[in-house]
């Protein structure tokens, strides 16, 4: 089966390392006054793990998805990203449902059991509401004093520790 990557960018292709590119404004909504923040080191810490596992389908799950999965890919291809974007989750039913809301309903629409695959979800956000992705979520953080529930402080940035652990987690 193949490996699905599910991929946030706010907090993981960007943060605070991560310098400013510009956009057709015609294409970004007005609350990002037409700038978009990637950051190249961090888009190179991601070819890494595809690099690593070539055959992985990579599914955009940011709110970056708003913007169209051809707008999103350019804009990651303008700073390095050498692979496609294979799909998105969909959007969100009610305010409040929760990133893994969003990826379970990814699977389901796709007709795919996610105990039955391999993935991983790359993402700055707490998702823990679905203790069945715990262990398939590399968090990332900006905070240098970052702690999770259990107690885990978190490197700041993605680190080569992250790229190794989402590898693991695909193969």
């Amino acid at each position: 089966m193949t490996p699905i990557l599910f991929l946030d960018i706010d907090g993981v292709l960007n943060g605070d390392d991560t310098r400013m590119c510009i956009l057709g404004l015609d294409k970004i909504p007005e609350a990002h006054q037409g700038y978009v923040w990637l950051c190249p080191e961090r888009i190179k810490q991601l070819n890494k793990i595809l690099d690593a596992v070539p055959d992985t389908k990579v599914i955009l799950s940011s709110t970056w998805r708003e913007y169209g999965l051809r707008v999103v890919e350019v804009a990651l291809r303008s700073e390095g990203f050498r692979y496609r974007l294979r799909g998105l989750t969909p959007p969100r039913r009610f305010s409040s449902t929760s990133r893994a809301m969003e990826i379970e309903d990814w699977f389901r629409n796709a007709g795919l059991d996610f105990r039955e695959h391999k993935f991983v979800i790359l993402d700055d956000l707490d998702l823990s509401d679905n203790p069945e992705f715990k262990a398939r979520h590399v968090q990332t953080t900006d905070d240098p004093n970052f702690e999770t529930e259990s107690g885990e402080i978190i490197t700041p940035g993605f680190s080569d520790e992250m790229v190794q652990a989402a590898i693991n987690l695909l193969t």
